[in-house]
């Protein structure tokens, strides 16, 4: 069994808190989200059991911290995961297709009645083929992945406070930051009316790359993250036609060191002195905002529509602003819901740092279009996506080049507990 009567999941998660927390395992998940950012990230189906809920992947918060949560009956939950994926990505520097498998582990274990222990792990491998002039990109990979290991109190259904590797999604609409699990505490101020949910949150962590060489401390100076932001939706209880949701948020990024420098030179942002000094030019700290309207029409047919802006404030304006935008329909009988969806992004140079931006539409300094067919079927818990992107340079630079992308997803998941 996964999970014996004298091992619940509150002990397989404080096993991992044992593990130091900025040790080189990847806590950016290797899935289909952060493998490919989808065009909204709204309607994510990403085979990776992060993604698999209405997301995304860019700054995003589980839908449930938007609205006010519920007591379940259920103290222990356990569900597994189980999925393909694979991707193609071509352009004048690298060459890369690969395909493979992977497993996901989700599990939660509520005790005093008012903390929880969750658990989000997965593994993940892979085989192909891959060429690239400068690096490592779109090599195949094979990796362990931790999206969360946290424990959370509530003592009151207003006040929620989390400790631990924590996924840094701030909504669930789109972003340009990507949405890997960073050591971090949050705290969080919530309700609901009756037919509006409202959150206020603030983060401070540590930012953690997928890439091993992206070091969170450098001469002993320590890298660090916070944000400050507020979500506002339409109620999940409503039966109203047309939704929305609207998230807005502050970040700062300090003491990014020479590593991440050195990684994020590849992947568009401007550096000083390239080579394994580089530093970056501009410092990071901005807004970003995002929106989300959604109108039923009957009992099959839905629109959907999102959009969100980045500035970094702390760059010139020519190389600190962003911008993305999709459409979209989705077809819905019985369990089962087809969505069709395509967009536009627009991310200048310095927005964020590279490592930490958005894999899926080629990081920094890129515009271009997405177009992504989804599935799911709610009972049998299976999802898949198809999704391309086309992505082109902004500003010449000679580690980039314009560049497609075609990555596909499937999953399903199980409860075991």
């Amino acid at each position: 069994m996964l999970l014996s009567k004298n091992a619940s999941a509150a002990t397989l998660l404080l096993t991992f808190l044992t593990v130091p927390a900025l040790a080189q395992v990847s806590t950016r998940a290797p899935d289909a989200s952060s493998l490919a950012t989808t065009s909204s990230a709204a309607e994510s189906t990403a085979v990776n059991p992060a993604a698999v809920a209405p997301a995304t992947a860019t700054l995003q918060v589980p839908a449930s911290a938007v609205s006010a949560p519920t007591r379940e009956t259920k103290k222990t939950s356990l569900s597994v995961s189980a999925g393909v994926t694979g991707k193609s990505m071509e352009d004048k520097w690298v060459n890369s297709k690969w395909a493979g498998g992977q497993v996901g582990l989700t599990g939660s274990r509520e005790f005093f009645e008012i903390m929880q222990a969750t658990l989000d792990v997965g593994f993940l491998m892979t085989a192909g083929t891959f060429s690239n002039q400068y690096g490592s990109e779109g090599s195949a990979p094979t990796a362990f992945w931790l999206n969360q290991a946290s424990l959370s109190a509530q003592p009151f259904s207003f006040f929620k406070l989390e400790a631990g590797v924590l996924p840094m999604a701030f909504s669930s609409l789109p972003s340009a930051l990507d949405a890997p699990g960073f050591p971090a505490l949050r705290e969080n101020l919530m309700w609901e009316g009756r037919s509006l949910g409202a959150e206020l949150f603030a983060v401070q962590a540590i930012p953690s790359s997928g890439t091993g060489a992206v070091k969170p401390s450098e001469n002993g100076i320590t890298t660090s993250f916070t944000a400050i932001g507020a979500n506002l939706s339409s109620s999940e209880q409503t039966r109203a036609a047309l939704t929305f949701k609207t998230s807005v948020l502050r970040y700062d990024f300090y003491n990014l060191n020479a590593s991440a420098a050195t990684d994020s030179q590849y992947l568009g942002n401007s550096i000083v002195a390239p080579g394994p000094q580089a530093r970056f030019k501009y410092a990071f700290g901005g807004y970003e905002a995002a929106g989300e309207l959604k109108l039923r029409m009957g009992s099959r047919w839905s629109a959907r529509t999102t959009g969100a802006a980045i500035r970094n404030e702390k760059a010139p304006a020519e190389f600190g602003r962003g911008y993305q935008y999709t459409g979209g329909l989705g077809y819905k009988w019985g369990d089962r819901e087809v969505t069709v969806s395509s967009g536009y992004f627009y991310n200048q140079a310095d927005t964020l740092p590279g490592t930490y931006a958005s894999l899926g539409k080629g990081f920094n300094n890129r515009f271009g279009n997405t177009a992504r067919i989804g599935f799911e079927d709610v009972k049998e818990k299976i999802t898949g996506f198809v999704q391309y992107v086309r992505s082109n340079e902004i500003l010449d630079r000679p580690y980039t080049a314009d560049r497609d992308t075609v990555t596909f997803g499937l999953e399903a998941a199980y409860d075991v507990l």
